[in-house]
């Protein structure tokens, strides 16, 4: 049988329980993407600062460098144009960079870049979704542009199975693995814009993974799916309090 006291403090500290269980587990499985891959491609940069012709090369990046031009904290991108090519010591880097100032425009180099960060994942799994996200807030430079992709590849990447692209603010591309081969499968965004002179600002963007709405305006660069959470100390001091109004109500 339940009594009056045992309710009443059924009524205190069941709501607190699942609040400790939310704050637990605020982050886990928001967004199971996690950027470990990057890929740049090469492009004209033509006098009006957009992309021209493909120059027929491109080359790998290491988002976990320093300079690669991202960071990502929990389900937050933020991305930034790259400067590491004017900041290092290659021996086209005026020629063909224009890291100089020889381009068309004092303020960019000469080359338009497509930097593709993703999540690639080598699987066979059988599976049908879609890779939501949402861009917005940062100082971006409007000279460059932000976008989701996916994209499957066969396992040695020698063919292209499936690729889509999407815009802001926010998206969700659709995919499906048949699962009958190992392909690579990847979800990421594309920074686009030309290569950056060096040390150079250019602001920054945000992206939200797995988010299908922007972050409060205000709220800056944060985790819009995530519960707010309180540290350990503040938890249990709450409990603790709680528990002495419960105590209280009980000798009533």
């Amino acid at each position: 049988m339940i009594n009056n006291k045992t309710s009443l403090v059924r009524r205190f500290f069941a709501p607190l329980a699942v609040a400790a269980m939310a704050a637990s587990f605020s982050v886990a499985g928001v967004a199971q993407v996690v950027i470990d891959g990057g890929y740049s491609n090469a492009f004209v940069l033509q006098n009006d600062l957009t992309k021209g012709d493909f120059y027929g090369f491109g080359f790998g990046w290491d988002p976990a460098n320093a300079g690669s031009g991202l960071t990502q904290t929990g389900t937050t991108l933020t991305l930034k144009p790259q400067t590491v090519t004017c900041d290092g010591d290659a021996a086209d880097k005026d020629t063909f960079w224009g890291c100089d100032g020889s381009g068309t425009n004092k303020d960019y180099g000469k080359v338009w870049q497509d930097i593709l960060y993703y999540d690639n994942n080598l699987t066979n799994a059988a599976q049908t979704g879609n890779f939501t996200a949402c861009i917005g807030g940062g100082d971006l430079d409007t000279t460059y542009n932000v976008q989701g992709f996916v994209k499957v590849f066969r396992e040695d990447f020698g063919e292209l199975f499936y690729e889509a692209y999407a815009d802001g603010p926010c998206f969700a591309i659709p995919y499906t693995i048949v699962g009958d081969a190992t392909v690579n499968f990847q979800r990421g965004v594309i920074l686009g814009g030309p290569n950056g002179l060096s040390a150079k600002d250019y602001g920054e963007q945000y992206v939200y993974l797995g988010a299908t709405a922007l972050p409060i305006a205000g709220g800056g660069n944060m985790d819009p799916n995530s519960i707010p959470v309180l540290p350990l100390g503040g938890l249990l001091g709450l409990i603790g309090i709680i528990g002495l109004f419960a105590a209280r109500r009980l000798k009533v």
